[in-house]
């Protein structure tokens, strides 16, 4: 069986890596590394629905019967993510937590880049003393310390401070650390050992 999501996400890395010579590269990593995390959740879904896997376990005859539901009503990536968080753990996903923030706000600009609309640059360069509101994405990673905030004087278009190579290695970690996050809850199963094996050379960027 062919899985997709490693060689999507080993492709994000290559691309952060080129991105440290070409910032337009960044972009195109950040966009692959949100699809290797959907990737990986449809791979995930697929194994966990193997009878070899389930034998005795109910947690995962349960998480694949949820799993298959939710995909074929079109769920969206984070309910799923929950939604094995919840029958792996018995509890709620903590959405204050760092990796759950940085999972949202990956695939709200994974979204925005796919539907892309004009920025305006409204007023700057005509009054020069303007003062503007940042971008919610770029408050968010300035807040963060990821990226430097811009002058109050810049205009609030987004495009130019998130692409760059900083936010692409952002991207491809926040991948790996949910990947890892599903790993640890896993009981222990052929399944837990099969997964831990295909992901145990996914490392985080440094």
């Amino acid at each position: 069986m062919l899985y997709h999501h490693g060689i999507i996400l080993n492709r994000a890395k290559k691309t952060y890596e080129r991105s440290l010579k070409d910032d337009d590269e960044s972009f195109v990593s950040i966009m692959l590394s949100a699809m290797a995390l959907e990737c990986y959740i449809n791979d995930f879904t697929h194994s966990a629905s193997q009878e070899l896997f389930q034998i005795n376990i109910k947690p995962l005859r349960d998480l694949s019967y949820v799993l298959n539901v939710l995909e074929s009503s079109r769920s969206t990536l984070i309910s799923k993510i929950e939604s094995i968080h919840f029958l792996l753990t018995g509890s709620e996903i903590d959405k204050g937590s760092m990796h759950i923030q940085d999972l949202v706000m990956l695939i709200r600009l994974r979204n925005e880049l796919v539907h892309r609309k004009p920025e305006s640059h409204g007023d700057w360069g005509v009054k020069d003393k303007s003062e503007f509101e940042p971008h919610k994405f770029v408050k968010y990673f300035s807040d963060r310390g990821i990226i430097d905030r811009p002058p109050s004087n810049a205009p609030p278009v987004w495009s130019q401070f998130i692409n760059q190579p900083i936010v692409a290695k952002w991207a491809y970690n926040t991948v790996v650390h949910n990947i890892k996050d599903i790993i640890r809850i896993l009981p222990p199963s052929h399944f837990a050992q099969i997964e831990s094996v295909c992901t145990g050379s996914v490392q985080e960027i440094k």
